[in-house]
């Protein structure tokens, strides 16, 4: 019996001229590309919900451990009134009592309000919510795009 090779496309991705499967519409690299960028944006958080962000000062400087609807709007407040460039190490979605927990866990390392010294525990939970929180999001993108969103059906 004869196996016939199913024909290939190209991916959908202005610019790109890599061959796709018929029935995906981008190929591997351009679909990371595009699941990365929507991954970049913090979107609205559900209900009573909100956006536990860690914020560095520098390089290894203090890390703020704080709350917003949106962090990244927050980070341009904070880098108004800061010398150092700030950046946001993650963010996790939680409740604002969570907020609460972790400065109380973290309190030996309070610098001043809500800043911390870089202790290799906050370190560990910053490693742990990047990792857990890029999987959660992943995941609710997928489930917001749907499963044939790459797909050219």
């Amino acid at each position: 019996m004869q196996k016939y090779a199913q024909p290939s496309l190209l991916c959908a991705s202005k610019g790109c001229g890599n061959a796709s499967h018929p029935s995906i519409r981008y190929c591997f690299d351009c679909r990371q590309k595009v699941v990365d960028q929507a991954l970049q944006r913090f979107p609205e958080p559900p209900e009573g919900r909100v956006w536990i962000y860690f914020i560095r000062s520098g390089e290894d400087g203090p890390i703020k451990i704080g709350q917003a609807r949106d962090p990244e709007d927050r980070l341009i407040c904070l880098q108004t009134g800061s010398a150092e460039r700030l950046t946001i190490e993650t963010a996790m979605l939680g409740a604002p009592e969570v907020e609460f927990r972790l400065h109380r866990k973290f309190a030996e390392h309070r610098i001043r309000g809500e800043w911390f010294q870089p202790a290799p525990e906050i370190q560990a939970l910053i490693v742990w919510a990047k990792r857990s929180e890029k999987a959660a999001r992943e995941k609710r993108l997928e489930m917001a795009l749907g499963t044939d969103a790459f797909e050219g059906k």
